[in-house]
């Protein structure tokens, strides 16, 4: 839209594209890379992408119990339905990469070096202005939330909306659901 000549996008299987060799000098993604079907075949994927030297830098989720705008939905629809078991460690989704040892040895091992975590403890300010209903519905479609609500009625979905509008409520005001959230900023260098 803005008429830039030097830019492009590229919708494609990190792990799978053949990306040309050291042709970047940075890489850097926003909450995408803990989705990665296969993270080492994909940050493998990346590096050799990478010029040597180039920078690697993304940001993911820590784990669920430090992030309450994702676990208090979560825990009030688990009120009312059994919640499916939690997904084995590492698979794909909001908190593949909680855990930090983990990351760092796939980063290692794909060829990174000076990897590095940095804490970011931030207040979320979730659907903006908009009616704290709408909000709900929205917390309701992603993460352990929307997965465990997923295939249930329209009855059940409305009790469920219920439980978590009631569950966010203290966290509302003029400026919306403003709510905990904790982060890793992951960089690193093509070693």
């Amino acid at each position: 839209a803005a008429g830039l000549a030097n830019t492009t996008f590229l919708h494609a299987d990190a792990a799978a594209e053949p990306l040309p060799a050291g042709r970047f000098g940075v890489l850097y993604s926003r909450f995408g890379v803990m989705f990665f079907a296969d993270p080492p075949a994909g940050f493998a994927n990346l590096r050799r992408a990478l010029a040597d030297g180039g920078r690697l830098a993304f940001v993911c989720w820590r784990g669920i119990q430090e992030n309450p705008w994702m676990l208090l939905p979560l825990m009030a629809a688990a009120q009312h339905l059994t919640l499916p078991p939690p997904p084995p460690p590492g698979t794909p989704g909001p908190f593949a990469f909680a855990d930090s040892e983990r990351v760092a040895g796939i980063l290692a091992a794909a060829g990174f070096a000076d990897v590095a975590f940095e804490p970011a403890d931030e207040t979320l300010t979730i659907g903006g202005t908009q009616p704290l209903e709408r909000t709900v519905e929205f917390l309701m479609q992603m993460g352990p939330a929307g997965r465990a609500v997923a295939d249930i009625d329209a009855d059940l979905r409305q009790t469920i909306a219920a439980a978590v509008l009631e569950a966010v409520r203290p966290f509302h005001s003029a400026d919306g659901l403003r709510m905990a959230s904790a982060a890793w900023i992951v960089t690193a260098r093509a070693g």
